[in-house]
């Protein structure tokens, strides 16, 4: 795997894309249902995976993608090198609010995560990571996590209604806390974490595409990265999610 190749060529499709998806908002958007009335899809989300496959195809033919909106192939392992790709997460945000989504990108070889993007499209910054090298938001480092941070001194992210409704007991530990925050967008929120604005992120449902960019650079940056049962994740399977510092990390798993 050339892995410098592969990572100038994925942080090349990633600026097109945010130009190409800034300059579709200049035009009326075709919204679809998918699931229900929140679970939508646009023209712009099928656009731009349609731009990733094509380009990824091109460059790389004998690597495999799985795309949100089954534009890549359909995949049930990860031998060899497998691109996993949600064009637009925050689908909702970017129809109604047109900020607060990400391009979430990852990049595994047999079954390991190497590289990891997420591009918060409207404030142009590109959160990346290459294991074994640290993270980086837009070419500069960013600083490890602090995994001695006490729940007491921090903000939990709690994804999505149903997270709370499903797991009562986050109200509890939501209250030992400075408070809850909630941004619509999974992988823009797991960044918060390795950014260190938010101890924890919990989730009761994602799929492989709403975490594969983030938990490569998340590991990067020392956060802790389970199933909210304390089970290791497996990238291919829907699941719940807690991506924490350590020590909160462990109090959660205690706790829910």
């Amino acid at each position: 795997m050339d892995i410098k190749k592969i990572d100038e060529y994925a942080l090349k499709l990633l600026k097109k894309a945010g130009d190409n998806i800034r300059k579709a908002l200049e035009n009326e958007m075709k919204i679809e249902e998918k699931a229900d009335k929140d679970d939508l899809v646009t023209n712009i989300d099928k656009e731009t995976e349609e731009f990733f496959v094509e380009s990824i195809k091109k460059e790389f033919p004998e690597h495999k993608i799985l795309g949100e909106e089954g534009i890549g192939e359909k995949i049930t392992n990860l031998k060899g090198i497998v691109w996993i790709l949600d064009p637009i997460d925050g689908t909702m945000n970017f129809i109604v609010q047109k900020r607060n989504f990400a391009i979430s990108l990852g990049i595994f070889e047999d079954g390991v995560g190497k590289l990891g993007y997420v591009y918060d499209v409207m404030r142009e910054q590109i959160y990346s990571a290459v294991k074994g090298n640290g993270a980086l938001l837009n070419g500069n480092p960013i600083a490890p996590v602090n995994n001695s941070e006490k729940l007491e001194d921090t903000l939990i992210i709690a994804g999505y209604v149903e997270t709370i409704k499903y797991y009562p007991k986050i109200i509890q530990l939501i209250e030992k806390s400075h408070g809850m925050r909630f941004l619509g967008s999974a992988a823009l929120e797991m960044m918060e974490i390795g950014s260190g604005r938010a101890g924890a992120f919990i989730h009761k449902g994602l799929n492989p595409w709403d975490i594969a960019g983030s938990v490569v650079i998340l590991e990067e940056l020392g956060v802790k990265i389970s199933r909210i049962n304390g089970d290791e994740v497996n990238i291919l399977e829907k699941g719940s999610l807690i991506a924490a510092t350590a020590n909160i990390h462990d109090n959660l798993i205690n706790e829910l």
